[in-house]
């Protein structure tokens, strides 16, 4: 029988969680794998952790795939919107109007989410723990990104960019790299290319930026990215 991709996911989380706790672990991965798989333009987001100080053991693909919460998650839908758009060759808009939990549905599910921690976390991330749970989840982090093959990776926030590529200290972070392999597009998003697929340091999508400047400057970035493939 032939296992999906969410079947292999389940498989690498199954003694992973156990070592964790059932009840701390929380899944994620790819919302939904047949609308990803059928995308034009296929997006990793990467982030540090769920906020849910009041425990865990739920599984993020499932609450996104229903639309996820507003305040994250309008962001990501927007930006995966105007990359799909752009990447086309199209223009996006901006649209000063509320995105509706429908909207959210329909670009989430298109998307892969992985945190670096999968237990959750409050409102303002340990950073030590955080470091921990990369230092020792290591492989299992690698075998878990190995399992997608993302067109464009997004880092969110600078300490998801510096424990995956290194952007800010010593550490080479889970993906070794060449000391001088940042490279940045015309209006200075930053990125690395990691076998041949970029590695774009960006804000988080909850970041205190005005929501315009940043959804383009995401947006700009992935355009001229693409650009330069074509």
């Amino acid at each position: 029988m032939n296992r999906t991709l969410t079947d292999r996911e389940n498989e690498l989380f199954k003694e992973w969680s156990e070592e964790l706790g059932d009840g701390l672990f929380v899944k994620d991965g790819a919302v939904d794998p047949d609308a990803h798989e059928s995308c034009r333009v296929k997006l990793l987001f990467v982030l540090k952790e769920v906020n849910d100080p009041e425990g865990g053991g739920w599984d993020l693909r499932k609450f996104l795939k229903r639309g996820g919460r507003a305040s994250t998650w309008n962001n990501v839908a927007r930006w995966v919107e105007g990359i799909e758009a752009v990447v086309e060759g199209g223009v996006n808009r901006w649209n000063d109007q509320k995105i509706t939990e429908e909207q959210r549905k329909k670009w989430l599910r298109r998307i892969v989410v992985v945190n670096l921690k999968k237990t959750p976390g409050g409102g303002s991330t340990d950073l030590d723990e955080l470091r921990k749970a990369v230092c020792r989840d290591r492989d299992r982090l690698e075998q878990q990104l190995s399992l997608y093959s993302p067109d464009y990776v997004i880092m969110c926030g600078s300490r998801v960019a510096d424990l995956l590529v290194g952007a800010e200290s010593k550490s080479k972070g889970i993906y070794a790299h060449d000391e001088e392999a940042w490279l940045c597009t015309a209006r200075g998003i930053w990125y690395r290319e990691i076998d041949a697929t970029p590695f774009i340091w960006y804000w988080h999508p909850q970041a205190h930026v005005p929501a315009k400047l940043l959804h383009y400057g995401l947006i700009d970035a992935v355009r001229e990215l693409a650009d330069r493939r074509r």
